[in-house]
């Protein structure tokens, strides 16, 4: 059991690895820098100093591979950064969102649960009225094999 949970734990760690990698290499292909199109505005009233003093914070005039490594090391130790487009760290951000995204993951679960028992039990649905139909009185899940010609319940 323990090599199974270590297993789907690695797998796990690989698809958010390979995410973040796929995220960041498309979000460096995009033309233009990103700091520049925000701050270089001159409502904002800032110097060609303290945009590069911002732009140094982002790393944005390092390589790519060192801009990948310093992104990688903050996003492990937590730092998700600065959201230019809203003004406040992304981890407030987060922070702010995620009881009204727990709710409705919550009431969409809830939501699916309801909908597969409406239709497991209702007989207008063929694959329940296949499985009413069956010579077993067992639950179909129960069994391990199925009549011939019923359906799959």
């Amino acid at each position: 059991m323990a090599r199974y949970i270590i297993s789907r734990v690695g797998q796990a760690l690989l698809v958010l690895w390979a995410a973040f990698t796929i995220s960041f290499v498309l979000l460096q292909a995009m033309p233009g820098d990103a700091v520049l199109i925000k701050f270089q505005n001159p409502e904002y009233g800032l110097s060609a100093e303290q945009i590069a003093d911002i732009r140094a914070a982002y790393d944005a005039d390092g390589s790519v591979v060192a801009q990948y490594f310093h992104t990688i090391g903050n996003f492990v130790a937590g730092d998700f950064g600065y959201s230019l487009q809203a003004g406040v760290a992304v981890s407030a951000q987060l922070a702010a969102n995620l009881p009204s995204t727990i709710r409705l993951a919550g009431l969409a679960f809830a939501a699916a649960a309801l909908l597969a028992v409406i239709i497991v039990s209702c007989p207008i649905f063929p694959a329940s009225a296949a499985c009413a139909r069956s010579s077993s009185r067992s639950p179909r899940f129960l069994s391990r094999s199925r009549p011939s010609g019923s359906a799959s319940c």
